[in-house]
């Protein structure tokens, strides 16, 4: 039987980026989420430090977030385009140290972007360059029994529309590789939720829930255009049965407001809560 969907939606820590990780997961359980995401993301959010900690510091970390009394759905990182041979070693071996953390704190998915946006004719060498890093982190994952997912599209990255997107997937050809679809960047690749889901949804391992309009993709649910009814059909007709996170960005100017920010989160919720009337999830 699958979980209804209020239930499967957290929120990521991305939202609370200014604070320590702790405080960050004491506002997402105080708001009532079951669930939630953890960004891990230097310089925009540093919830954890993998290359900075050593093998008691990653379980005293992974200990701490078990006994948050939430559910991880996900570790979200983000550390640099796979494409870029520019101190690729290092970032590779930051994803490698945060699927290990997921394994100890037991989140099922470590979600990763792929590589940054370049000219037609240099998009199959990338692809090939995304390729290998990949294939090495899915077995690194499968070793830990953690699952890699590709955030795809995503603004201004190498998969920037949901065609791109099915010509990576279609290229890695590899079973261990999910997709973690953001409804923010599919809309800003100009396309509906239900036509993304419709060809995304068997790689389908995980959702990000943001609005956006087209040059705009960090909207609060219920400020952009996305129809979120829409996408909740779609993923009622996939049967998705994962976890989904509602991942708000905030400026500089209002990502210290926590006032500001709460009153975002109720509105997010609430507005999803009313997209969810009807839509058979």
């Amino acid at each position: 039987m699958i979980t209804p969907v209020m239930q499967r939606i957290g929120l990521s820590t991305l939202t609370y980026r200014t604070l320590p990780l702790t405080e960050a997961l004491s506002h997402v359980r105080r708001h009532g989420f079951l669930r939630a995401d953890i960004a891990i993301i230097p310089g925009r959010c540093d919830h954890a430090d993998p290359l900075g900690m050593d093998a008691d510091g990653r379980r005293a970390w992974a200990s701490m977030v078990r006994d948050s009394g939430l559910n991880i759905a996900s570790l979200n990182v983000g550390n640099g385009p796979l494409n870029d041979p520019d101190g690729l070693d290092t970032r590779v071996e930051f994803l490698e140290r945060c699927i290990d953390l997921a394994d100890l704190a037991g989140a099922p998915v470590v979600t990763i972007n792929t590589g940054s946006r370049v000219p037609p004719a240099q998009w199959l060498d990338s692809a090939r360059r995304v390729d290998a890093v990949v294939g090495r982190l899915a077995r690194r994952a499968a070793d830990r029994g953690v699952v890699l997912s590709l955030e795809a599209p995503h603004v201004n990255s190498l998969c920037s529309t949901v065609d791109e997107a099915m010509r990576l997937f279609e290229w890695i050809h590899d079973g261990r590789v999910t997709l973690t679809f953001d409804s923010s960047h599919v809309h800003c690749g100009s396309d509906s939720m239900r036509r993304g889901l419709g060809r995304m949804g068997p790689w389908l391992d995980h959702v990000h829930l943001r609005d956006a309009r087209r040059d705009d993709h960090a909207l609060t649910p219920g400020d952009g255009d996305i129809d979120f009814h829409d996408l909740f059909r779609g993923l009622s007709g996939v049967r998705y049965a994962g976890s989904l996170a509602i991942e708000l960005l905030f400026d500089d100017e209002f990502a210290g407001n926590l006032d500001h920010i709460e009153r975002h989160v109720e509105r997010a919720r609430a507005h999803l809560r009313d997209a969810l009337r009807g839509a058979l999830v």
